[in-house]
């Protein structure tokens, strides 16, 4: 009887092209990749990818979503800012990976 391998966490780094918050957030995402080596990161371009609408809408670019080894779905879009907008910047996003990991 063989081990069972479990899969390894995930964190999916949505963005796109033109977003200057994913640029200052892209090197970020790189580091942690480097510092963390059992979670699989996988980037996801939506202006090229086929979006499943129905798993995790992004309210805004970039959005990090972190699937982890049970399944349950974490999800940082950002914090409320006025007018229903969202404001992402890369010090919410180290913190967010803070805890999160």
């Amino acid at each position: 009887m063989g081990l069972l391998t479990p899969e390894p966490d995930r964190l999916y780094f949505i963005h796109m092209p033109g977003c200057p918050t994913c640029a200052e957030v892209k090197p970020l995402v790189a580091d942690f990749r480097a510092k963390h080596p059992y979670v699989r990161v996988v980037p996801l371009d939506i202006t090229r990818v086929r979006w499943n609408a129905s798993r995790w809408m992004p309210a805004v670019t970039p959005t990090l979503v972190h699937l982890d080894r049970r399944g349950r779905v974490h999800i940082f879009d950002g914090i409320p800012a006025a007018g229903g907008h969202r404001i992402v910047d890369k010090d919410q996003v180290t913190q967010w990976l803070l805890t999160r990991f």
